[in-house]
Order: C-alpha cells, then sequence, then structure tokens
C-alpha cells in the first residue's frame, strides 16, 4: 500500500507570531506574585520557541542524510502521558516510534507552583476551549471553559497539579461490567498500578503499594493545616485513609507525583532514562493527523506534520492512539472512524460507524470560602514568601514552592444518591489566606468575566482564612466531542455539558454543605473561629446566603474543570453498541490499531486520573507484548 500523496501544507509557525503572545501577557503588577505571573510564562515560551527552532534544524539535517527513505517501524506511538509508558515497554523489543505534538518538558515544569500560570501557552499547551455552556460557567467569558491540555513529551503529566489517585475499586468493578471483562476488575488492575509506582507517600501496606516503578509517588511536603483537617475528620466519625490503598470514605492526606518535591512526569520516569535506546525514535513537534487503513480496515501507517512539511510514517505491525480523550477522538474521525452521520455532515468518508466522541465525562469543581480565621494559622503569598522559601525548596525540596495550589488535604464523602457506601463527593483542604492578588490570579488564570474573583475576594486581602474545592467525583452529565470540519487541523468541537444533569447540581450542594459543616462545626477549625464570609459571589446576589437556590447559582457560576476529559473512546465488548474499543483495547473493526489513554475508559473515576491513565498504559502494553509473543 503506497503512502497517501493528497496531503497539504499549512504554514511554519513563526517567532513573530511567539512574541506577539508575549507582548500581549498581562503587564507585571507589583507583587510578589508578578514574578510567577508575568515573568515565568515569557521564560517558558522564550525556551519552547528556542527548542523548537533547534528540533527543526535537526530535523531537516536528518532529511538530508535520510536520502528519502521510508520511515517503517514495528509500531507507531501518539503521544500523552500513557503513550510514554508504553513506548517504554514496546521499545525495549520493538522497532518504535513516538510521534508527539510538543517537545521535551521545559526546565520551570518541575516546579509545582508554576503549574497554573504555565497553561494555555503556545508550543506547550494545546489550549482547547469548550463550546459556550448552556447549564454552567455563567462566570466564565462566554460561558467557555478553557481546557488546557501538556503539548509535551509526557503529555498532561507534565503540568497537571500532580495529585495521584487511583479510585475506588467500585469504579473499577463498574469497569469490569462494562468491558465485559474480568481482566479490568481492581484486583486484576492493581498489579500495574504497583508495578508504576516507586511508592513513598501515606501508604504502608505492600499489598497496595509497588516499589522500584518507573513514577516516584510520595507524600506532599508543603500542607498548611493539615492536621486540622484530619482532627476534624476524626472528630466527626470518619477513619484517616490511604489514599491509595483500598479507598473508601474518609479523610487523609495527598500523595503526589513528586520525588522531593519537584515534579515527577511520565516523561521523567518511562521516556528520559531510555532516550538512546536504539529501538526508540522520537519525533518531537509532530501533528499526528489521521492513520491509514487499507481495504481490510488494517491500519498501516500515519499521516504527520512536522517543521512545516506533511509526512508518512508506516507500521508493520501496530498503530497505538495516545492522544488524550480530546485529540484521540479527532484522529479517529479524521481517518473515517466515527459517527457515521456525523462525517458525512463534515465531508469525510466513513469506514466504521462508531461512536467516537460520545460518552465525554469530566470532573468539575468550585472553590467554598474564605473561611476567616482569627489566628495566623494559613500560608499567605505575599506575606508569609521570603528568602527562606528559596532556601527550604532547593535545599530541602519543601516548602511553599511544593504548592498544589495551597492543597493539602483529601476528603472522600457518600452523598445520599450514592449507593452502598459508594464515595461519589471529593473535597480538598486548601490552606492558603488572601494575598494581595488572589482573586485576580484566579481571574487570569481560569479567564472569570468582570474581574468576578478579585471583586468577591477584595474584602479578605491579608486576610488568614481557609477554603475548601469542591469536587464532582461521579458525574452524570455526558457530553460529546464532534468535528467543526474536515480539516485535518482544526481544533474539535467540545461541549461537556456541565451541570446539564440536575443529580451532578444536588451533589454539589449536598458536597457544599458537607465541608462548611467541616469548618463551622469542629474544635478543630472552631479554634481558630474558622467562619464563611457573608459577602454573595457576583451573580448569585437574588438568592438567600446558604440556601439552596444560592448554592446551585454558585456552582452554575463558579464551575471549573478539573482538567479530567475521559471516556471519549469507551471499551466494551464488541457487539456493544456504545463501545469504541473492544477488552483489548482494539478499535473495533479494525486490525492493528488500538487506543491507550483515558479515552477507554467507560466512566470517569471518582479521584484524579493521571494515575488510571498511566496504568492503562501499563495494561494496554502488556496486552500488546502477550498478543505478539508468539508472532514474531
Amino acid at each position: 500500500m503506497a503512502p497517501p500523496t493528497n496531503l497539504r501544507l499549512v504554514p511554519l509557525p513563526s517567532f513573530s507570531n511567539i512574541f506577539r503572545f508575549i507582548l500581549e501577557l498581562p503587564n507585571p503588577f507589583p507583587s510578589i506574585n508578578s514574578l510567577v505571573i508575568t515573568n515565568i510564562p515569557v521564560a517558558v515560551l522564550v525556551y519552547a520557541t528556542y527548542s523548537y527552532y533547534m528540533d527543526f534544524m535537526a530535523s531537516r539535517m536528518a532529511d538530508l542524510t535520510n536520502n528519502g527513505a521510508e520511515d517503517v517501524f514495528d509500531f507507531i506511538i501518539r503521544g500523552g502521558s500513557a503513550g510514554s509508558a508504553v513506548s517504554n515497554r514496546l521499545s525495549a523489543q520493538f522497532k518504535t516510534l513516538l510521534i508527539e505534538a510538543g517537545g521535551d518538558p521545559h526546565p520551570l515544569s518541575g516546579i509545582p507552583t508554576t503549574s497554573l500560570v504555565t497553561l494555555n501557552l503556545p508550543l506547550i499547551d494545546w489550549g482547547f476551549k469548550t463550546v459556550p455552556q448552556q447549564h454552567a460557567c455563567y462566570a466564565l467569558k462566554g460561558n467557555v471553559s478553557q481546557w488546557p491540555r501538556g503539548m509535551a513529551l509526557g503529555g498532561s503529566s507534565v503540568q497537571n497539579i500532580m495529585m495521584f489517585m487511583r479510585g475506588n475499586p467500585r469504579d473499577f468493578a463498574d469497569w469490569s461490567k462494562m468491558i465485559g471483562s474480568d481482566e479490568w476488575t481492581y484486583e486484576n488492575l492493581l498489579p500495574y498500578f504497583k508495578k508504576l509506582e516507586d511508592y513513598n507517600g501515606h501508604g504502608n501496606s505492600t499489598t497496595y503499594h509497588g516499589k522500584n516503578g518507573p513514577l516516584h509517588v510520595e507524600k506532599l511536603r508543603f500542607a498548611p493545616g493539615l492536621e486540622y483537617w484530619l482532627q476534624a475528620g476524626k472528630e466527626l466519625g470518619y477513619d484517616i485513609i490511604d489514599p491509595n490503598g483500598f479507598q473508601r470514605v474518609g479523610f487523609g492526606g495527598m500523595d503526589v507525583s513528586m520525588k522531593k518535591g519537584v515534579r515527577f512526569t511520565t516523561y521523567m520516569g518511562y521516556l528520559k532514562p531510555i532516550l538512546g535506546r536504539k529501538n526508540l525514535t522520537i519525533y518531537r513537534y509532530a501533528k499526528a493527523l489521521k492513520v491509514h487503513l487499507d481495504d481490510e480496515n488494517r491500519a498501516y501507517g500515519v499521516s504527520y506534520y512536522r517543521h512545516g512539511q506533511m509526512k508518512f510514517a508506516r507500521a508493520t505491525k501496530e498503530i497505538i492512539l495516545s492522544a488524550g480523550a480530546v485529540m484521540t477522538p479527532k484522529f479517529l474521525m479524521n481517518s473515517g472512524i466515527g459517527p457515521r452521520d456525523h462525517l458525512v455532515q463534515v465531508g469525510i468518508k466513513p469506514k466504521l460507524d462508531l461512536p467516537v466522541g460520545r460518552n465525554l465525562q469530566d470532573h468539575i469543581f468550585a472553590v467554598i470560602g474564605p473561611f476567616l480565621l482569627n489566628q495566623t494559622v494559613s500560608y499567605i503569598l505575599d506575606r508569609d514568601t521570603n528568602l527562606k522559601t528559596l532556601v527550604d525548596y532547593f535545599r530541602n525540596g519543601s516548602g511553599p514552592i511544593v504548592s498544589i495550589s495551597g492543597i493539602g488535604g483529601a476528603g472522600f464523602f457518600s452523598s445520599s444518591l450514592s449507593k452502598d457506601n459508594y464515595p461519589d463527593i471529593y473535597l480538598n483542604h486548601v490552606g492558603v489566606g488572601v494575598h494581595a492578588t488572589f482573586g485576580k490570579d484566579l481571574d487570569d488564570v481560569f479567564n472569570f468575566k468582570d474581574n468576578t474573583m478579585e471583586r468577591y475576594y477584595a474584602p479578605y486581602v491579608g486576610k488568614d482564612a481557609f477554603f475548601f474545592v469542591v469536587n464532582l467525583g461521579k458525574v452524570k452529565s455526558i457530553g460529546e466531542i464532534k468535528l467543526k470540519s474536515n480539516d485535518e487541523f482544526e481544533y474539535p468541537s467540545i461541549n461537556p455539558r456541565y451541570l446539564s444533569n440536575p443529580h451532578d447540581v444536588q451533589n454539589m450542594i449536598e458536597a457544599i454543605k458537607i465541608g462548611v459543616n467541616i469548618y463551622e462545626n469542629t474544635t478543630a477549625f472552631g479554634q481558630f473561629g474558622a467562619k464563611l464570609v457573608p459577602t454573595k459571589l457576583p451573580g448569585c446576589e437574588e438568592h438567600e446566603l446558604r440556601s439552596d437556590e444560592y448554592w446551585e447559582c454558585y456552582v452554575r457560576h463558579y464551575t471549573l474543570t478539573v482538567y479530567h476529559p475521559c471516556c471519549t473512546a469507551r471499551a466494551g465488548a464488541v457487539n456493544d453498541r456504545n463501545a469504541v474499543v473492544d477488552p483489548e483495547l482494539r478499535v473495533i473493526g479494525t486490525k492493528n490499531l488500538r487506543v491507550i489513554d483515558a479515552s477507554v475508559m467507560p466512566t470517569i473515576t471518582n479521584a484524579n486520573l493521571n494515575a488510571p491513565t498511566i496504568m492503562i498504559g501499563e495494561k494496554g502494553s502488556d496486552i500488546i507484548l502477550k498478543y505478539w509473543k508468539n508472532r514474531v
């Protein structure tokens, strides 16, 4: 089968476009936070631009020495967190190509506190946005939620908040039933969770935790107020739990993907140690566009765009898509695999009619607070940052620079809508007070309109306080990803339909009440006079404070993504009309094509998704290696 010839070129990105973006960044403002909010993004963009053009020159030299020879590999893998694991495992035996739209992680990605301020930057982030939301995101500009996704080796593990949580065993029991295979139960997935980790967290059971795996996991080293959070849990009759053991209702500390306070990505764990491996080839800054199928729907190659040129790579064994829950369905649909009517509508010839892009799920959160305190027990950025802060970090890997947005503790709760005491509500304790630019920072990072957060928090600047984050652990609102056109370079339409199901609103209201009770009605926080401020969120002034109507208004306005899109190419039985891939992650109706990323999840887990996504990478690699063991 000859490689495709009808591929068009698009303009090469220019220095001027990048620097124009830099010039349009907010002007520095006089506070400690100006270093982080303004100067760090500029430094990251300059580094990314330099890296891009260095890779461009290296690839041009490689083209000159290649003499037009066709790229042929055993396996071709399209990027991402899970894709890093797959690349490592397969390249140990087979000639493997990893195609990644970005480059190496920028040096500052290792510093945890820079996470939020490096989102949505060109060359390191896809910068997706949802369509305007009908039932949520009312306080965001245009009712649109920004969906940053990592564009670098290691995928979104390079820019996430580093919370490491597997989810509840019930999640995987549900997966097993929906997929139709016992291979996806918690008991059968536990070896893969253990295999991926070098665990140094809050748990100590060898039954549940692994050592010497690629990904380093440790206790969060900066968690102001955690002791009071755990004390409040005990006071209310909850157990203190291992957050990554056999998860159940209870309070706990945070495990994070860090090593000595430095972000530990799948690039660090799976790719960096094997960059010199002869079987592994990496094409950086290469955007895979479509997979090519022969007349028997056998996948044989990938078209990709790199440094201003359209290229083609051939796979003799398999092509694996690990592009994530947004780009994997786009990649499939561009290739003619998706809902038939939709493909015809956008001008793509259908090859397989599968529900690609449907079943989109994502966690959402809102921040509740501040709960004002009468003692100096929280961390306030501009008050408490000093030379010792830098010494703590660079000498000990501890202190405020390790902060993950101030989050320090976790709590899992079972709502009245849950069955069998299954925890479907997830709260995080936040141990920070209100620094001078607290509201403005939130407005900038999350794209609030009309200075909503700056106005809301303005009366409390400089005050010691605690907050909590309320997360919707198990969503019922289901969204969809669709193509806007047959243009392979155009971003897809993303519609999560946040809070379209009344169940989700009720759960959020109930979760908020649980959190308020923790801070206002326990002696653990009562000793500091913790009290929720009486100010109403802008946009909800007409409702009685603390009423159900007020809290509903609050969450419909203050609706933020937890950056956990999943389930858009869900696994299931071959005869399941809702499935895109089979229990062995093969795209149904094709040969030699698999999806191995968060897309294949049938339902979202009740905690952060990076850990189960990497586990899927380990599980998928094992499936592939077993399949080809007797076929080489």
